[in-house]
């Protein structure tokens, strides 16, 4: 007897399509119009100004040369409690903010001489307090609950069409197991 393991395939692709759809992308241009180089951050939070948070509410930052443009653009997880990128930052050398702008994918922020400059330095993503998992997860979950709960219920309905489909398969492996172990044994006690 033939097992068609047509589940395995089903279940590949199952989880293919989860975790292709839990990536992202912030992608934006930042021109340097100014004679100093400059760093650019997009920002998780809603509060354009926010210069200190938490590790895990920035991307990584990219140097931006005297008048150079620079084409930002970073994949990141965008997975259950994600709520994606709100805002773009554009800091001088000495770290002080001179943009905040909500972010627009693909959008090209041009910054001139700059004049204003924030008061207080920001500091490194690396002297930012970690944030656990779990509370990024709830974090992101009260900001946005319904488009969480939505990508929840999408989560649990693949998860457990791949488990049923993973036991199904698991389930025939050992059934084809014992059908091929009884015919050894009928065969061997039928020939002694």
């Amino acid at each position: 007897m033939r097992i068609k393991l047509v589940s395995l395939p089903v279940l590949a692709f199952s989880a293919g399509l989860i975790l292709t759809a839990c990536d992202a992308v912030a992608e934006y241009t930042v021109v340097n119009g100014t004679d100093q180089p400059l760093i650019t951050r997009a920002l998780f939070e809603g509060d354009c100004q926010l210069v200190r948070g938490n590790r895990a509410d920035y991307l990584p930052e990219r140097h931006v040369e005297p008048f150079e443009t620079l084409l930002y653009e970073d994949i990141y997880g965008a997975g259950i409690g994600s709520q994606g990128v709100k805002c773009i930052q554009v800091l001088t050398a000495d770290r002080r903010l001179i943009l905040a702008a909500p972010y627009e994918e693909g959008k090209r922020y041009e910054v001139a001489e700059p004049t204003t400059f924030a008061d207080e330095p920001a500091p490194e993503i690396s002297e930012l307090p970690k944030q656990s998992g779990p509370d990024q997860i709830l974090e992101g979950i009260r900001e946005e609950p319904v488009q969480n709960a939505i990508a929840i219920g999408f989560f649990l309905v693949f998860f457990l069409i791949g488990l049923v489909l993973f036991v199904g398969t698991l389930a025939g492996i050992a059934y084809a197991a014992f059908l091929t172990v009884r015919r050894f044994y009928r065969y061997y006690r039928g020939t002694s």
